[in-house]
């Protein structure tokens, strides 16, 4: 439950109105996380997902809509439809891969990332 506390937190509050769950018994806690449906924040994040299953649905049935058309259309200058579901796929991959790859040996290093990715022009030093 450590890995997932933020997610944890906010599915406690939303589905049981549970504002501090270390104020409960753990065993208690727990029985209530296993209940937890597949739209909770926290099994979306256990199991790498950007939204919901009716969400990636949704997408798929607007990919396969935009693919009939664009299969249909005889114009020429037709443009190949952009797939929702490859997007979301993609964003789910890259999410697990930036969560595997955090992590600072020392502040220097993390210094050197953070000045390589926004550049430090105002000097700062955390």
């Amino acid at each position: 439950m450590a890995r997932y506390e933020d997610e944890l937190i906010c599915d406690m509050a939303r589905f049981y109105h549970i504002y501090s769950y270390r104020e409960h018994d753990p065993v208690y806690i727990a029985t209530l996380f296993g209940g937890l449906g597949d739209d909770s924040r926290v099994v979306m994040k256990m199991n790498n997902m950007m939204c919901d299953n009716m969400t990636y649905i949704l997408a798929m049935i607007k990919d396969e809509l935009a693919a009939i058309n664009y299969s249909l259309s005889a114009d020429e200058q037709r443009e190949k439809p952009e797939f929702l579901t490859e997007r979301l796929i993609q964003t789910a991959d890259e999410m697990k891969k930036s969560e595997m790859s955090t992590g600072f040996e020392s502040i220097e290093s993390f210094n050197e990332w953070y000045a390589g990715k926004v550049g430090n022009e105002n000097g700062r030093s955390w």
